[in-house]
């Protein structure tokens, strides 16, 4: 059991004395020394243990940390965070665009037929709905005699942008999406977030919801429209019969652990030689 004899408790007893006596004319001393015999009544730990829950759920809310050096404060942007690396021109997630990365993958179908394909990781913590259509350089399996469904990435291979984000797991702000038929702009990005222990809540993408009446060129289409890839994330999409196709990512945010030790040594290293 806790009892009030602290400092603060005379204050608040002090105070407490001179608002009653003031506001309704009661006698000073009297309801001095009730409060003073009232500060003496221990508190319930159930009592004290409810209001530490309070004060505490109340401290996450607003951002609060008991870790040293959290410099975050009570309303995170992603600034100054060594884990997220935004490039050397935005500062927070809302300048992710000035990042300046893009990538893009080129699929074509020479095929009579719609084609589906896959965006996965190289080693992803899942098992891939149909590992043989996950997006790639060169042919994309369709069990057809004829390679006809092709993939390219650009500035690099695909492949290196896929086992890149294997380990980084990396946000695309917006994506455009360019096509050589029209019904490219009328399918489904279908995104779906793998787990072992439930089926987790897809998002449908309908590329045909981001177009106007004053679009004119019904054959490319920009969604400003976020997406992670991570190797908890499997994203698909359909190729019309016949299409080239061209996914145009521009990449904001990396969650990259290489950044953070480097960057955390770098500092170190400057304490030490002062």
């Amino acid at each position: 059991m806790k009892l009030f004899k602290s400092a603060t408790s005379f204050l608040f007893i002090l105070a407490t004395t001179v608002l009653f006596s003031t506001a309704f004319g009661w006698n000073p001393f009297i309801v001095g020394i009730v409060l003073t015999l009232a500060s003496f009544i221990p508190t319930p730990s159930g009592v004290a243990a409810i209001n530490i829950a309070r004060i505490n759920s109340a401290a996450r809310q607003v951002g609060y940390s008991n870790y040293e050096g959290d410099q975050r404060g009570p309303k995170y942007v992603g600034f100054n965070d060594p884990l997220v690396d935004l490039g050397n021109k935005a500062q927070d997630f809302s300048q992710e665009m000035a990042t300046g990365r893009v990538f893009a993958i080129t699929i074509a179908n020479g095929s009579a037929d719609q084609q589906k394909v896959y965006f996965v990781t190289p080693n992803p913590s899942f098992i891939p709905t149909d590992a043989t259509r996950v997006i790639r350089d060169g042919a994309i399996p369709t069990g057809a005699a004829i390679a006809t469904l092709i993939g390219s990435g650009s500035p690099d291979t695909i492949g290196s942008w896929l086992a890149f984000m294997q380990n980084n797991p990396s946000r695309s702000v917006g994506f455009q999406v360019s096509s050589t038929s029209a019904a490219q702009m009328g399918v489904i990005m279908n995104i779906v977030p793998r787990s072992p222990y439930s089926n987790l809540q897809n998002q449908l993408i309908p590329l045909g919801a981001f177009r106007n009446e004053y679009a004119f060129n019904d054959k490319i289409l920009t969604l400003k429209q976020a997406i992670q890839f991570d190797n908890q994330t499997e994203i698909s999409v359909d190729i019309p019969a016949g299409a080239t196709t061209t996914f145009t990512f521009y990449m904001g945010a990396i969650l990259n652990t290489a950044k953070a030790l480097n960057d955390k040594s770098m500092i170190a290293l400057s304490n030490v030689s002062q």
